[in-house]
């Protein structure tokens, strides 16, 4: 990272023009000026606090932030303009969590937002964030063969009961509660359940009781309780963090080109390669 850094201040400074230059040393006068002031006027307290804060010289620490001017700057002439984040792209993302159509979000859910944004900032892709799939509630009554309820939960069904009222005249815990699925780019027939649960799950949506079927050596209701849709393409805090990630991934990308481009052909590898074997140097004299 230093090399690559002395690199790009050294580019930015040789396609500097001398008014650039006048500029960027009057505004690290003017930085000085400006921390110097906000220590009351007192040099050796600007040095003292710099040494105790962040382990720097004045003189370094302008350095410094004079280097990441100048790197900033190059950066806004060489990379951003080639950054170009459409439409498309973001559908893109959203398309790996979606279930194959939009849903207009109409009420945000802020803490499962809040969640999504967290795992973004931190680098993790839309298709990753468990709070941005969507996910399935199901309830589930199972009762063996021979048990005398059987009969009685099948009446109390066709009399048009609740689930969870028929869940709790048979002595079911929670309503009738099961769990709770993350669904997959299938929808609802997309959980992490058995083969034979799963195929008695095509075509059904929030609100169906399916029909009783047998399971292993017990008869079994399942009801599809609430569905929580993927997060919305529309939810414009998420999209515009979406947005956001795809243009630091795009820089990213055009940052290393662009670096590349600045080294002879493998000069960059060798560095990094230099790199491993210092590290491993230093690892090894640690452990001793």
């Amino acid at each position: 990272e230093l090399v690559i850094t002395d690199l790009l201040v050294s580019e930015a400074v040789g396609s500097m023009s001398k008014e650039q230059s006048y500029g960027i040393l009057a505004l690290v006068r003017q930085m000085r000026d400006d921390l110097v002031s906000a220590q009351g006027g007192s040099h050796a307290q600007l040095r003292h606090d710099l040494e105790q804060q962040v382990g720097l010289t004045v003189d370094k620490f302008l350095e410094l932030q004079r280097d990441q001017i100048l790197i900033d700057a190059l950066f806004r002439q060489k990379i951003w303009p080639k950054v170009n984040v459409t439409w498309r792209d973001i559908q893109r993302e959203f398309e790996q969590v979606s279930l194959g159509e939009v849903v207009l979000e109409m009420e945000e859910d802020k803490e499962r937002t809040n969640a999504v944004l967290k795992a973004l900032r931190l680098g993790t892709p839309l298709g990753s964030i468990e709070e941005a799939r969507g996910s399935v509630t199901l309830g589930m009554i199972r009762l063996h063969k021979e048990d005398p309820l059987i009969a009685q939960t099948t009446e109390a069904f066709a009399d048009g009961m609740l689930f969870s009222e028929v869940a709790d005249l048979v002595g079911v815990s929670n309503g009738g509660v099961w769990r709770l699925f993350k669904m997959g780019l299938g929808g609802i027939e997309d959980i992490e359940v058995s083969s034979e649960i799963k195929k008695h799950l095509v075509g059904v949506s929030e609100g169906d009781i399916l029909d009783s079927f047998e399971l292993g050596s017990t008869v079994v209701w399942i009801a599809i309780l609430e569905v929580e849709q993927p997060i919305s393409l529309y939810n414009r805090r998420v999209q515009i963090a979406v947005q956001n990630a795809l243009r630091w991934v795009q820089f990213n990308r055009e940052k290393d080109r662009y670096v590349e481009s600045l080294w002879g052909e493998g000069s960059l590898k060798e560095v990094k390669a230099m790199s491993d074997r210092v590290t491993n140097i230093a690892i090894r004299r640690y452990q001793q």
